[in-house]
């Protein structure tokens, strides 16, 4: 993960909840027509996919086995309602699929 970076606080609301002091932003190296991002606060994270494409894509993001000192996590698509558990020890790549035109918000919190 590249070059993380300290933010000033935003009171951007991100489905239902709004974010409230400083949290960190992770970069994540941008493909071509898929741009992601990282935000974390207080060990729970954000993952946001653009798919700019006119074709869907499948995202896949690599996290360490000890990501914020947790090894299983809760994912959650806030555009859908989707669960579904991500065990690092087992695999360290979160796929998901990205429609084109269109983002996906994950949210994801230790179990």
């Amino acid at each position: 993960m590249a070059g993380r970076q300290r933010d000033r606080p935003l009171g951007t609301v991100v489905h239902g909840a709004a974010w409230a002091g400083s949290f960190d932003r992770i970069g994540l190296a941008p493909s071509p027509e898929l741009i992601r991002a990282l935000y974390g606060r207080n060990q729970e994270f954000y993952l946001l996919a653009v798919n700019y494409g006119n074709e869907g894509k499948a995202a896949e993001v690599q996290l360490p086995a000890d990501f914020a000192d947790t090894s299983c996590w809760r994912v959650r698509n806030l555009m859908d309602n989707q669960d579904w558990t991500l065990d690092l020890r087992a695999s360290n790549r979160l796929t998901f699929p990205v429609p084109r035109k269109d983002g996906v918000i994950l949210q994801l919190g230790g179990v």
